[in-house]
């Protein structure tokens, strides 16, 4: 375009460049339309000409300008009521009121009836309030707006992973979301805990979490785990050290620190440990049972925190199993049955009480 400008001017003929610029207003360039202009300024005959096509361009460019504005406001203002009324529709769903949140979500459906985020924000309540053939429904008109829609997948793979029998197309869901979206960090723990994959993969996926959310301890919990069930005490007391530098407030992972210890004849550590669990919550009973299975010299402090375990929780088979054991030992056979039949009337399938007995 320029270059043509410049052959114009280079045959002095302005008047086509007028012309030109009367009837292409709104195809040339505002930069080049300000170079031209300036140099018909310096034409003293081509002046007022000049000034009236300048004052045109400023008033069209004033008006392209303004009607953007106008544009660009009204969406912001469109943006504003639509962000307002999720997040509206959000905070009833993270205070459990699905029946509010399903209301106000569905208003703004009916606005934008192709978003698919907003789809899925329907089809999550739907899944609270486990009406989950509408939420599957839900989803997968999500997915036909947008087929890499990472959360509509990850909700489908969390819809089938309800059902043992659904594995594989949860773990096809969940694949196709990490494919989308790589750092959607919930999907690899989701797949480290479908017990159809062999334990490798397991722990790949859980190794995966940890790294891409090492603000969260489950993964090295669920890791943790699964080295107890391969009898790698101490590689799972590893990883419970972790989880627990992770959050050092959680309970279930101070036990399992003690346990693991307990587990591997560190008692005096195991000991320091469970007496710390106690002194954040009290009011648990397996600190108690353990204390009393560390407990050798005296008998009758043995029982009391076998007791004391189950006061706290009256349906904890081991402690009223072990308060027999320890009576039997002691040769008070008659309570020490009554133990023993309680522990069974709890838990009939405790092999230990009936051999005993």
């Amino acid at each position: 375009m320029l270059l043509l400008v410049l052959i114009y001017f280079t045959y002095n003929n302005l008047l086509k460049v007028k012309i030109f610029f009367q009837y292409n207003l709104n195809k040339v360039d505002l930069e080049l339309r300000k170079f031209v202009m300036g140099i018909l300024c310096y034409n003293a005959n081509q002046r007022p000409q000049a000034i009236q096509l300048i004052d045109r361009l400023s008033n069209i460019n004033l008006n392209l300008i303004n009607e953007r504005k106008y544009q660009i406001q009204l969406n912001q203002n469109l943006n504003q009521e639509l962000i307002t009324y999720i997040q509206q529709g959000k905070r009833y769903l993270h205070n459990k009121q699905y029946d509010q949140a399903l209301q106000i979500i569905k208003q703004i459906i009916e606005k934008n009836p192709q978003d698919s985020e907003i789809l899925s924000l329907i089809a999550q309540i739907y899944l609270q309030k486990q009406q989950f053939d509408q939420a599957e429904i839900i989803l997968n008109q999500a997915l036909q707006l947008n087929p890499q829609n990472a959360l509509s997948l990850k909700l489908l793979g969390d819809l089938m992973n309800e059902n043992q029998q659904e594995a594989t197309n949860a773990i096809n869901y969940y694949e196709r979301c990490i494919k989308n979206d790589p750092e959607y960090g919930e999907i690899y723990y989701n797949l480290g805990c479908i017990q159809q994959l062999p334990l490798e993969e397991s722990i790949y996926y859980f190794e995966t979490f940890t790294k891409k959310q090492p603000q969260s301890n489950w993964g090295l919990k669920k890791l943790g785990m699964i080295y107890v069930t391969q009898k790698k005490e101490q590689k799972a007391l590893n990883q419970f050290k972790k989880a627990l530098s992770v959050n050092p407030f959680d309970l279930q992972c101070q036990n399992l620190v003690a346990q693991m210890n307990y587990q591997l004849n560190n008692r005096d550590q195991a000991q320091i440990d469970y007496i710390l669990s106690l002194s954040i919550n009290p009011d648990q009973a397996e600190p108690y049972y353990y204390k009393g299975q560390m407990e050798y010299s005296d008998s009758s402090q043995q029982i009391s925190y076998f007791k004391k375990a189950i006061q706290i929780d009256p349906y904890y088979s081991k402690a009223f199993y072990q308060i027999g054991n320890s009576l039997n030992c002691n040769y008070k056979f008659t309570p020490a049955v009554k133990y023993f039949k309680k522990t069974i009337s709890i838990q009939p399938k405790f092999v230990d009480a009936f051999y005993t007995l």
